[in-house]
């Protein structure tokens, strides 16, 4: 059985079309709301296009859970809905002719957010992290988002009724749930290590702990690295090979949405896991609930496997060398630099269902971004010895090697992660800020409280990067009230006048945020 469900004016013949108020003969009545009357486990394929965003989100989150029980284990669901994002950057571009084509066009920006949900009945408009989140927390697995009129499930291909306004369209599968569900899924993105991938995975198969499964995805290598995984038998292996190269995050994002582990630990396909990694971290995490996440040591190896002398070991290993500190005290390391090694890491996988995956939109540094999205939820912990041997190329050819086309990304990517602090929980941000800056005399701009905190904290660490995301953000500030104009814009004039992002050390302006004007 195909099921189409609140299909409003779009018929999909030889389907059940269900809806709470049928306009066609064809159609069966159906509260939504409500458990649907067909045994679980019977339907092949859902399709539910613009109808989550109509009731409220509790509704919705039921309305998910009662696809899950009535899909055949393996089968597909299909969702679109407007999506909240694109919204909001239409609202900050003041562009107000998106949904034209629907026949309604908001008179001004502040229609778009305010008139859109009242005049379409939207009780909740959703984000890709939202949807990701609700479909995961529910089971499903392959969680992805799609294009417009296209799927690997052809029943799906082709059939939206309305134009494509830049909705969010996700697919996601139930799994086939043959056999108890492991305690980690080590997780590998593959790509062009044809000489490495054998040893990374034989480093897991090796594992004194053994209650894992190993899901990996191959990022379109152009040499044999997926004929050596497919040469595997271990049953234990879930091998997805991307038809085409699309990137670390995809990989990684697509092997995580695959995991059905209660940890996840992260493997890259040229480094390898020591002995007991596995089993430190599982014991760790299983008494210590309260830690969300758990790191390690790298033991540095070049790129024929040797292992670096005991004496040469902090020139390559010791930017991740850290001691453990606070919740607070993480946050304020991590806003200056990255200090956290991403392959030895074991996280819990209801923190990647709480943050969110990876950023694609980063290349070099989207582990960084997640370590900031993860403190902010969590406190983490660091076991002080190495868990990991991590290779170091001697032609710093890793994704991250000191290249002058990566070091100029990274000064970018840094500021954009630099950014994702302003999310930082009151409680935390209080202490982060503590004792470097006041608006105690500036009562008036407690609207701009947390820009201006943020500016200062970036003044405050003075490179190029920081000064450049202090600039972003006060710049985004559009109110022409005389106390933002002789403050929040003179601090922005300031810093545009004396900051140069090109190059290293800048004099310190720290104190352009405590001058009176």
């Amino acid at each position: 059985m195909n099921l189409h469900l609140a299909c409003g004016g779009n018929i999909l013949h030889g389907w059940s079309n269900m809806d709470l108020e049928p306009r066609h003969p064809d159609v069966l009545q159906q509260d939504l709301t409500q458990p649907l009357n067909l045994p679980d486990n019977s339907v092949d394929v859902i399709y539910s296009e613009h109808f989550i965003e109509h009731i409220p989100k509790a509704a919705a989150y039921a309305f998910i859970a009662e696809c899950f029980k009535k899909l055949k284990p393996g089968a597909t669901i299909r969702l679109s809905t407007p999506n909240l994002e694109r919204i909001i950057r239409q609202y900050s571009y003041g562009k107000t002719d998106a949904w034209h084509n629907m026949g309604w066009q908001p008179a001004s920006k502040c229609d778009l957010l305010n008139e859109a949900g009242r005049l379409w009945g939207h009780e909740y408009l959703y984000d890709w992290h939202e949807m990701e989140k609700m479909l995961r927390v529910h089971g499903f697995v392959n969680i992805k988002r799609v294009m417009w009129g296209q799927s690997e499930v052809e029943a799906l291909r082709n059939i939206e009724s309305r134009p494509d306004n830049g909705e969010i369209v996700v697919e996601a599968t139930k799994p086939l749930a043959t056999q108890a569900k492991p305690k980690v899924s080590v997780v590998m993105a593959s790509y062009n290590h044809e000489p490495y991938v054998a040893d990374a995975i034989n480093s897991v198969l090796a594992q004194t702990f053994q209650d894992f499964e190993f899901v990996i995805t191959d990022d379109g290598s152009s040499d044999g690295t997926a004929r050596v995984i497919e040469g595997f038998s271990d049953p234990r292996i879930k091998f997805n090979p991307l038809p085409k190269n699309k990137g670390a995050c995809f990989a990684t994002n697509d092997a995580i949405s695959r995991a059905q582990g209660q940890y996840i630990a992260i493997l890259n396909s040229d480094d390898e896991f020591l002995l007991d990694k596995l089993q430190k971290q599982v014991d760790f995490l299983d008494a210590n609930p309260s830690i969300g996440a758990v790191f390690a040591y790298p033991e540095m190896m070049n790129q024929h496997g040797v292992t670096f002398a005991p004496q040469d070991q902090a020139q390559h290993n010791g930017i991740f060398i850290e001691h453990n500190r606070t919740q607070v005290e993480w946050l304020q390391r991590l806003f200056h630099f990255n200090c956290l090694c991403h392959p030895t890491i074991m996280i819990r996988k209801s923190v990647y269902n709480e943050v969110g995956l990876y950023n694609p939109s980063l290349r070099v540094l989207p582990d960084y971004e997640m370590w900031v999205k993860v403190t902010q939820k969590t406190n983490i912990h660091i076991m002080e010895e190495p868990l990991i041997r991590m290779r170091r190329f001697d032609s710093e050819t890793n994704e991250s090697g000191h290249r002058p086309e990566v070091m100029r990304r990274v000064r970018w990517e840094h500021i954009k992660v630099i950014k994702r602090f302003l999310s930082t929980p009151d409680y935390l941000w209080n202490a982060m800020i503590q004792g470097k800056f006041s608006l105690t005399e500036r009562p008036q701009l407690v609207s701009y409280k947390r820009e201006l905190e943020f500016a200062a904290l970036c003044a405050h660490h003075n490179t190029p990067s920081h000064l450049m995301a202090a600039i972003e953000v006060l710049s985004s500030i559009n109110d022409e009230s005389d106390e933002t104009a002789t403050v929040v814009y003179r601090v922005l004039n300031e810093l545009t006048a004396q900051s140069d992002y090109t190059i290293g050390i800048h004099k310190p302006l720290a104190t352009i945020l405590t001058e009176q004007p």
